[in-house]
């Protein structure tokens, strides 16, 4: 609501004939999950478009966000995005499922016929977001090779699309 996205919903699903999911807590009693239909709904499920990921990743990575949100303060940004701890190549951010190279931070994924990247360079504090309908085939026949390959192709069309827009700037 802050960020005023209005092309950023989860889809209404049917609960009806949905088991409750528990999970352990460290007291030893069962915490009931809230209900979804996807393995990972809060990520494969959102439905969003490329301005309202671009406006979420602006508010929550640049250092002059034009709007800041309720509970996001700059050493939490900083916490979230892993500026805060030391960089080793290759890593991956624990906990938010991000990555990191250098200066940027962000995250892709695959699903069933879409393909997403949304990065952003904390040292030109500029980023980007890509959506493509298309994962290369990934999960219809599973091929590391492939699967390598699609993701340095998605990788190198970033790179220039960033480029190009830093030029626009």
């Amino acid at each position: 609501a802050p960020l005023q996205l209005h092309n950023t919903f989860w889809p209404a699903q049917d609960f009806r004939n949905a088991a409750t999911l528990y999970l352990p807590t460290p007291e030893g009693e069962l915490m009931p999950l809230p209900r979804y239909a996807s393995s990972d709904y809060y990520a494969g499920m959102l439905h969003s478009s490329a301005r309202d990921l671009a406006t979420y990743l602006a508010a929550i990575a640049s250092e002059t966000p034009a709007q800041t949100l309720p509970g996001l303060s700059k050493v939490r940004r900083q916490q979230m995005l892993g500026w805060d701890q030391p960089y080793a190549p290759g890593q991956d951010f624990p906990g938010w499922f991000w990555q990191r190279s250098g200066d940027y931070v962000g995250h892709n994924g695959l699903f069933v016929g879409a393909s997403s990247m949304m990065y952003y360079n904390k040292a030109t504090e500029t980023g980007f977001v890509l959506l493509l309908n298309g994962d290369g085939q990934y999960w219809l026949a599973p091929d590391v090779t492939k699967s390598q390959a699609w993701q340095q192709a998605m990788l190198q069309m970033a790179a220039k699309l960033y480029r190009h827009g830093l030029q626009l700037d």
